[in-house]
């Protein structure tokens, strides 16, 4: 499914890109001088999340990009060991001291309203940010960093009942939440929505406009496992992430920095002490299924505000000439992330975008 849309992905890839890097021996104009706000998502595991302070010796083979100390220190990710290496090559480049970089929480529901503010809280957003036509169109925004779909996770409840009921679940501020029925209703989407329908009656379009929004997938996960109208039957959201949570539900609250009220809600979950299994995080985590098929392409970026252009271009230059992985770190560092759960459609990406040639007809 995603291999079938590269000639779109390759036209928004090309037009209006920065290309390969320039020369490493200069720093980016205008960027030196300035405090650096870097955005980060604290909740969008395996990209950009926050490290539980009170985890010991975190896993490395969940919390890849993580430094406990020094730049965004305390922060996990893909995206964030990007931009820390990024960071760190521009502060080399730098004469003196360098930027000030400081790290800055971004709610999920609150990015997009952020990136448009009158005086955006941040300079650069590194998280999970999804590179839609109109976004491209409205911020600064790099080459590709990532690419993955929209799939759904389902509970037991919807997997045994064979679709009889299909309460749907979003998290708000991502490219789930607004118009879930264009996935039926536009030729341009993938189909694989329309055939979900087809086998599970229950998901009509009705179902889709009433979703429930959530404001983080660890909320919506235990809605999956809430009773009757209080639940929800499906998650639907990024197959990168909700795999993420899936695959360390029984560990989650231990290893990632929750919302107080979260937080409470898997530890009372976690009887991993007890002899009970009735209700562990761990059985919990067993009826759950990851639906593979993908629902919708979700490209990847790293965006700033308007005023952040020339902040963007070097970021572009550094990205686009890491992924000519010469050396093999880029690689390293995508199977440190996602094991074996990449596209192959992404390294074909990658090497396409590292080709694009640099220069400012401006200047």
């Amino acid at each position: 499914m995603i291999r079938n849309c590269f000639i779109a992905i390759f036209i928004f890839t090309v037009s209006g890109q920065p290309g390969p890097a320039q020369s490493r021996d200069r720093a980016a104009d205008g960027v030196c001088s300035a405090t650096i706000r870097v955005g980060l998502r604290e909740d969008a595991p395996p990209f950009s999340f926050r490290i539980n302070p009170e985890a010991r010796a975190p896993d490395l083979s969940a919390t890849c990009g993580y430094e406990e100390k020094g730049l965004l220190g305390g922060y996990a990710g893909y995206t964030v060991g990007l931009c820390r290496d990024y960071l760190l090559d521009l502060l080399s480049r730098c004469r003196g001291a360098g930027p000030q970089v400081e790290a800055v929480p971004v709610a999920v529901d609150k990015r997009h309203d952020a990136l448009a503010a009158e005086a955006p809280p941040f300079d650069m957003l590194c998280g999970a940010t999804t590179a839609t036509v109109t976004l491209a169109a409205s911020v600064p925004h790099s080459p590709y960093t990532f690419l993955t779909s929209t799939s759904a996770l389902v509970n037991a409840r919807f997997a045994q009942a064979e679709g009889t009921s299909c309460r749907v679940g979003v998290v708000n501020g991502t490219t789930s939440a607004p118009g879930m029925q264009d996935r039926v209703l536009d030729p341009r989407r993938i189909e694989t929505w329309q055939e979900f329908i087809r086998r599970n009656k229950s998901c009509s379009l009705d179902g889709l406009e009433r979703a429930v929004g959530f404001d983080s997938t660890a909320e919506a996960i235990l809605a999956l496992r809430a009773p009757g109208s209080e639940g929800i039957d499906v998650l639907v959201g990024d197959h990168h992430i909700l795999a993420w949570y899936w695959q360390h539900l029984d560990k989650l609250h231990r290893r990632m920095e929750l919302p107080e009220a979260i937080a409470a809600r898997f530890e009372a979950l976690d009887d991993s002490e007890t002899e009970s299994t009735a209700s562990s995080l761990a059985r919990f985590k067993d009826e759950l299924r990851l639906i593979p098929a993908a629902i919708s392409i979700e490209p990847y970026t790293v965006v700033a505000p308007p005023g952040k252009a020339a902040l963007i271009a070097d970021f572009s230059r550094f990205l686009t000439a890491r992924q000519q992985d010469r050396n093999g770190e880029y690689t390293r560092r995508l199977r440190q992330c996602f094991g074996r759960q990449v596209d192959r459609s992404l390294w074909f990406l990658m090497e396409f975008q590292s080709k694009v040639r640099d220069g400012n007809p401006l200047k």
